[in-house]
């Protein structure tokens, strides 16, 4: 018997926002932008947004178990699950997946579909998927639940303010009450980069506002044209914005909406549909020669279009923009909020209405759409839809945020963006009952929520509610003391109860029920000569309750905590195991984070000897929270004082001399080694004194060296580079560079060029496995940076690159490169006699590393960045043709082109006399390179017009012209008048586009 598929749509729908808002005009104000600007400009009134609390996953699971409950939808009679969203939470795992957690326990598993993703059109197309599942032979009578969700966030600047954060839940299937017209439909796509997020370790995107705005508009008349033409096609009659009761717009925000409806209306009138009226047609009536990429950019049309279309925008537009304009930007949820809005607004009229929807998402999708409304009947009523969303309720309960807090959480969540290992905070008072929150990430990644007002965890487990915790608590306190009594040392009943117990601890609510009395109980039992998983089992229940809970690290510090841990993970008969030892650094580092008191106490218990031990294990899992429990008692109040005990005394350099050659033997796998090594090299300026103690010998009684200019290099020297190097790049704008580490870059520098053998070619990039290579690559790379860096609060402070100019830097790069042979390309066009001649004569450097040409060429392009004294000299010692000759492709210096071009442009700004010299240049003749003469051709230079040619010497049939690539077309040589100094000529390399734009002629 076939299903009854009458009138596929929208049955029910929920909608969920954060109760935490920032009022637009006062954000206006905090920003210095002028009245207005967001409120009029934008059309915006409020904006939504996430705390530490909420991520679309949470969003996501509150809308759609509201959606089930208050609907009464049995959970295994749904049978496909779409979600849309931009918001990046997992690149592999879908938030589908999350949500599947909520059928898993009614036993359902058998639910198709996944993610659809597409900037903020993910949404439109998980709808459409889901409705077009209904429509076909796959159906098997179940529902369909599309949810669209995302938390749309800006770094700080002028788009900031069109944010916002929303989760909607859809119903699909027949006899709905917001049906399709499947064929009343049109899509544009295309390709552009109009708004995009290239970078992972950040949730803000790249965007090119004007562009974005036509692209949308440019979406939008195709998209209509479309629909019209269908409309056409199917009824026979011209259609306009009149043949619709509603539109409905994706707003990024609300002004970009009042433009669309114009824009309708303009095409309207291009059309010369009879719906526009004489007054309208006779204001307009200019612009109706335009182009369309005229008509995007003229104001005087959008003014006027907006003018006449004010009435009907009125009528068709404004009841859908109470929740763009409350709420914000909400992405895939944005379209879906507007129609929410509107039913909202006329659910009570719209028995019998047509509304036109219209989807855009950046790079690009969209598609224009139609909606048939009818009453439908309870519980799948317009009525009901409106009494279920209980939209003013929820507006009237939100917490307006002042803009100073607003800044602050979005810091907290840039902070938190792609973290792990961290437990939110457990105060939950903004949100509403029944309301989803993330309550940590351990540290493979994996999220938790809680229900609020339930002990449900959201994946399905149940999470030890609070008359199991009480039970726990008395029942292993009675085996502990019969433990003691008997003088046992823990068995499997032990066991049992701890791993009830870390179950109850990994949630805030359960580490607070377990608060007080459990904690001094298990540091008394942290006894060395306990089983080894019993310990272990202790020391990690410990280390739960001591994340984030004020009263259980107050009890590891009246208990002398420290001390208790310090025991069971130093060495003493048996050797603590490396897990032991790992649980144990996390616990003391947990509870340093509890203040001062208990940083010093520590510190106390564990320096230096303590450290010390610690860090001769050659083990990452130790070596990695070692460095943690080090970085945070070094912080903070009171933090100087024992960094410069670290840093300042033989016993404690050191610790950091273990720990520097342990990660360089085995690794480390998080960031606190980076964090900690930074601070000391770089922020606290212990660079010097730490990189000579890293040559201490293997003799106890000999002295390492007192100065850089006489180490010799090791692996653990390159290894602390290569760290420093990877920080500076990274976290440019979050330190400060002292002159006094900048000049010990440059004597580090100096003693590599001295050590290392240019003779030979490298063949490998950085990291080469050769210590004194990788020191010459890595201070290059670090010099680099620091030629880039300004002061960040005060721009126009001396910055390091003036000492290091002083001291002789440029000099020392210029004469490098000079004496590096030439680039392979340029070697390849050189006439083989006068390449043996100069290889006889003048013996040349040659790269020891893959990469070392290019990171020679862009420390110089960054010293010439805006300084006359670097480009004059470069001039007076005949650089010039020096750096051009760097322009090139070259396979073992990749972006050396790149350097060079940057190099040279830094070269010629504002300097006129550079700019004389290479205008002076020359071409002299033509160079066949073997690629060249490979296709069959040979390069002849026009004498008119000085401009290359490509002959063909022999026949070349269509498979050959046209496999040319950018690598083949390698020209000319340039030789200035005055070359005489020049060990070798430079280049011009002639691009493929080139050629195409007529700069050369192909003469077959």
């Amino acid at each position: 018997m076939e299903l009854e598929k009458k009138s596929v749509g929208i049955l029910a729908m929920d909608i969920y926002f954060p109760p935490t808002c920032v009022q637009q005009e006062e954000l206006e104000a905090y920003d210095g932008a002028s009245k207005g600007k967001y409120t009029i400009g934008l059309g915006q009134d409020c904006m939504a947004f996430c705390t530490e609390l909420e991520d679309v996953i949470s969003m996501s699971l509150t809308v759609v178990t509201s959606l089930l409950e208050k609907y009464q939808i049995d959970p295994s009679s749904i049978g496909r699950l779409e979600v849309g969203s931009e918001t990046v939470i997992d690149k592999s795992k879908s938030i589908k997946t999350w949500l599947m957690q909520i059928f898993e326990e009614y036993g359902n598993s058998d639910i198709e579909g996944v993610d659809s993703t597409n900037a903020c059109y993910g949404g439109t197309a998980a709808l459409l998927n889901c409705v077009n599942w209904v429509e076909s032979n796959s159906w098997d009578g179940r529902y369909g639940l599309v949810v669209c969700t995302d938390s749309a966030v800006y770094a700080e600047g002028p788009a900031r303010p069109t944010g916002g954060a929303a989760a909607i839940a859809m119903l699909i299937g027949p006899n709905a009450p917001i049906s399709f017209e499947s064929k009343l439909r049109g899509t544009h796509m295309a390709h552009v980069y109009d708004f995009y997020k290239p970078n992972l370790a950040s949730e803000y995107p790249v965007v090119d506002g004007k562009l974005s705005q036509t692209c949308y508009l440019m979406a939008l008349d195709s998209c209509y044209r479309l629909l019209c033409n269908k409309y056409e096609g199917l009824k026979g009659e011209q259609f306009s914005i009149f043949d619709a009761d509603y539109f409905v717009f994706h707003s990024p925000y609300n002004k970009l909406v009042q433009k669309s409806f114009a824009r309708l209306y303009y095409n309207d009138f291009l059309r010369n549909c009879s719906c526009v009226e004489k007054d309208a047609r006779e204001k307009l009536a200019p612009y109706s020669s335009l182009s369309s990429e005229e008509s995007y950019r003229s104001r005087d049309l959008e003014k006027a279009s907006q003018q006449v279309a004010k009435h009907s925008y009125d009528k068709k537009v404004q009841p859908s923009t109470l929740l763009p304009k409350q709420v914000g930007n909400m992405y895939t949820a944005s379209l879906y909020a507007a129609f929410a809005s509107l039913i909202h607004d006329k659910h009570k009229t719209l028995d019998g209405q047509r509304v036109v929807m219209f989807s855009y998402g950046s790079g690009l999708t969209s598609t224009m759409f139609s909606l048939k409304l009818n009453e439908g009947q309870h519980p799948f009523s317009l009525s009901n839809i409106a009494d279920v969303m209980n939209m003013s309720e929820k507006l009237s309960k939100r917490h307006v945020f002042s803009p100073e807090k607003f800044v602050e959480n979005m810091k907290i969540m840039e902070h938190r963006y792609g973290a792990k290992d961290f437990v939110n905070s457990d105060n939950t008072s903004l949100l509403s009952a029944g309301t989803f929150y993330l309550t940590h990430v351990d540290s493979m990644y994996r999220r938790y929520y809680l229900k609020k007002g339930e002990n449900e965890v959201a994946n399905g487990k149940i999470a030890p509610n609070s008359l199991s915790t009480a039970r726990l608590i008395p029942s292993y306190r009675k085996m502990a003391f019969e433990d003691d009594e008997h003088e046992r040392v823990g068995g499997e009943e032990e066991e049992a109860h701890l791993q009830s117990l870390l179950e109850a601890s990994r949630t805030p609510e359960g580490r607070s029920r377990l608060a007080g009395t459990l904690a001094p109980l298990l540091l008394r039992r942290l006894s060395p000569s306990s089983p080894p998983r019993i310990l272990l089992l202790r020391l990690r229940l410990l280390r739960n309750l001591c994340a984030g809970d004020v009263a259980n690290q107050g009890a590891f510090l009246e208990s002398d905590g420290a001390g208790a841990v310090a025991a069971a993970i130093l060495r003493s008969p048996p050797d603590p195991t490396a897990e032991i030892r790992r649980a144990g650094l996390q616990l003391l580092g947990n509870a340093a984070l509890g203040g001062e008191p208990h940083r010093g106490a520590v510190w106390t218990r564990l320096f230096p000897a303590g450290f010390l031990e610690l860090a001769r294990v050659r083990e990452p899992g130790v070596c990695d929270p070692l460095c943690m429990v080090l970085d945070t008692c070094c912080s903070s109040v009171g933090g100087r004082g024992r960094l410069e005990e670290l840093c300042g005394t033989a016993a404690g350099i050191a610790i950091i001399v273990e720990i520097v050659t342990t990660a360089s033997q085995v690794g480390y796998q998080e960031e606190w080694l980076e964090w900690l090594l930074f601070k000391i090299c770089v922020e606290e300026r212990n660079f010097s004194n730490l990189f000579t103690k890293l040559s201490l010998p293997d003799d106890p009684d000999s002295s390492p060296p007192h100065e850089l200019e006489s180490v010799k290099f090791n692996i653990k020297h390159a290894f602390l580079l290569g760290i420093l190097s990877k920080c500076l790049s990274e976290r440019p704008k979050e330190v400060i560079v002292s002159n006094e580490f900048a000049l010990d870059m440059l004597k580090i520098l100096k003693r590599a060029s001295e050590t290392v053998d240019f003779a030979s070619r490298g063949s490998a990039a950085l990291p080469t496995g050769s210590p004194a290579i990788d020191v010459l690559g890595y201070s290059l790379l670090i010099l680099r940076d620091i030629c880039a860096w300004e002061h960040p609060y005060s721009p126009s402070l001396d910055a390091p690159i003036d000492s290091l100019l002083n001291a002789g830097l440029f000099e020392l790069l210029l004469t490098s490169l000079r004496e590096l042979e030439p680039p392979a390309i340029v070697r390849k066009s050189m006439a083989r006699e006068q390449a043996i001649d100069q290889l006889t004569s003048s013996p040349s450097n040659v790269c020891p590393y893959k990469g070392y040409r290019r990171d020679l060429v862009s420390v110089i392009a960054n010293c010439l960045h805006r300084r006359r004294r670097v480009q004059d000299e470069v001039r007076r010692q005949n650089g010039i043709p020096l750096l051009l000759q760097q322009c090139v492709v070259d396979e073992d210096n990749p972006l050396l082109r790149e350097w060079g071009l940057l190099a040279v442009r830094n070269l010629l700004e504002g300097n006129v006399e550079n700019q004389k010299e290479v205008a002076e240049f020359e071409m002299q003749g033509p160079v066949v390179t073997p690629e060249i003469a490979q296709l069959g051709l040979r390069v002849e230079v026009d004498k008119e017009n000085r401009r290359a040619k490509l002959h063909a010497v022999v026949s070349m049939n269509m498979k050959q012209r046209h496999s040319w690539n950018r690598s083949d077309l390698q020209i000319n040589h340039i030789r200035p008048e005055t070359s005489a100094e020049t060990n070798y000529p430079f280049c011009y390399v002639m691009s493929y586009e080139e050629m195409r734009q007529g700069k050369s002629e192909l003469e077959v």
